[in-house]
């Protein structure tokens, strides 16, 4: 009977171990060929590009131990209050995460994006990586104010051109005065040296006839 029992028991426990070993091999035969992304633990180039990120596969090996996303088993249910953060999508739960249709249409709508703002910069001259507008608008002030400031050197330079001119035309003015008055001061002085020649000989003439008055006085003296 004890060995009746003994038997029994060695072949259930022989069947348990022969289930455990054959159950992964026949889940990883029925899974198919793994990716190249599962065989190499690098992220597909083509999920790399558009700057779509990291593929799903390799996000969960870069994580930690302690990592947020954990396998739901009939053992132990996941843990929806342990959730990680996408930003700027709201917080999702392992259970919750996108497949690759949702990838798909997040990829497409990066693409659309991209090429949304693409458009807008090319058709606004303005290159991925190239001058900002806010570079070009102080750029054109600054061209602005130097313009500006060239001007008012211009038009100083110009107000002491015009005074200059104006103090020659003045000074000229008072020139031609002072000439005329110093023609006029030697005219007069002219003037003033004949009537003075004028003066002399009239002198002379009246002392002759003063003289000749005497003379004839003597005479009339003498022959009374």
């Amino acid at each position: 009977m004890l060995q009746r029992t003994a038997s029994r028991a060695w072949l259930c426990l022989s069947c348990c171990l022969l289930l455990a070993v054959c159950s992964p091999a026949e889940d990883a035969g029925s899974a198919g060929p793994l990716p190249h992304e599962q065989v190499s633990g690098e992220p597909d180039v083509e999920d790399l590009e558009w700057g779509s990120g990291s593929s799903l596969l390799h996000l969960l090996h870069s994580f930690p131990a302690d990592s947020p996303f954990i396998t739901e088993t009939p053992e132990k249910p996941v843990n929806c209050t342990q959730r990680f953060w996408l930003p700027p999508s709201p917080p999702i739960c392992w259970e919750n995460i996108a497949g690759p249709e949702e990838f798909a249409k997040s990829r497409l709508l990066v693409l659309q994006n991209r090429a949304a703002l693409q458009a807008v910069s090319t058709s606004s001259g303005v290159e991925e990586g190239g001058v900002s507008y806010d570079y070009q608008a102080r750029e054109e002030v600054q061209g602005i104010r130097s313009e500006h400031q060239n001007m008012v050197e211009t038009m100083q330079t110009m107000e002491t051109v015009f005074v200059g001119l104006a103090e020659k035309r003045k000074e000229g003015k008072d020139q031609g005065v002072l000439t005329s008055m110093k023609e006029h001061l030697a005219n007069t002085r002219d003037a003033i040296d004949g009537r003075e020649n004028m003066v002399n000989h009239l002198e002379r003439q009246f002392s002759t006839l003063e003289n000749n008055l005497l003379n004839m006085q003597l005479r009339l003296s003498k022959l009374i």
